[in-house]
């Protein structure tokens, strides 16, 4: 009934969603940002400086040699708040990459979906 607070039913369902980042500086600049600080990183053979800072970022296209190394499965977990040392782990960045947490965040989730 309006007017009861009554908390929701745990789910009865998991649904897997998949995300794939196709345009890396124009995500990355839309995404929020809850650490500040640099990162660079190689992806599809462009290399990107990523700065943020108070929640916004800038992205910069960076020469790729010497860089971290991302997977594009990689960016996309990354982008969604999954922690560098599963990306390592799962062999979706070639070496250890610091830096790259600066991505971490909350656990991603979906608000509404069709």
């Amino acid at each position: 009934a309006l007017g009861t607070s009554a908390s929701l039913p745990a789910p009865s369902a998991v649904q897997p969603w998949m995300l794939r980042v196709l345009e890396p500086a124009a995500a990355l600049v839309a995404r929020g940002w809850t650490h500040d600080g640099r990162a660079a990183f190689c992806v599809g053979g462009q290399g990107w400086q990523l700065e943020a800072s108070g929640g916004k970022a800038t992205v910069s296209p960076l020469a790729p040699h010497g860089l971290p190394v991302l997977d594009p499965r990689g960016l996309a977990l990354l982008y969604a708040g999954l922690g560098v040392g599963r990306l390592l782990r799962a062999g979706l960045v070639d070496r250890p990459a610091p830096e790259l947490a600066l991505f971490d965040g909350p656990s991603p989730e979906i608000a509404d979906y069709f």
